[in-house]
């Protein structure tokens, strides 16, 4: 991001070339990020975009579950399963939160999911 906020200038950037640029970035990776979801059933996808939307501990809590239309504790388990195997999601080991490990493809992931 900051070679491409760089090429479009060199004298500084506003707020909004640094969000354009920003922009340009998620897109450049929009084949890859698409790629990423296709491996995924659906109900993975749901579990990813809740902990890109809303990183938490509680997991398994009932009312991020149905905040996040999540199904059942089984369903979440399986799909961190396949999830942390690839890479996708990890639970900070100091926290415990989960999160999703490229902070580029949790941003678009948000913006996909409004």
């Amino acid at each position: 991001m900051c070679y491409l906020l760089f090429q479009i200038t060199e004298k500084g950037a506003t707020e909004k070339e640094i969000t354009d640029t920003f922009s340009l970035v998620l897109e450049s990776e929009r084949a890859l990020f698409e790629s990423t979801l296709r491996r995924l059933t659906a109900k993975q996808i749901a579990v990813l975009t809740a902990i890109a939307k809303e990183p938490t501990k509680k997991l398994f809590a009932a009312d991020y579950m149905a905040r996040h239309n999540l199904k059942s504790a089984g369903g979440i388990q399986r799909g961190l399963s396949v999830m942390t195997g690839e890479d996708l999601v990890e639970q900070d080991p100091a926290e415990g939160v989960w999160v999703v490990v490229d902070p580029l493809f949790r941003q678009w992931l948000v913006e996909k999911a409004v």
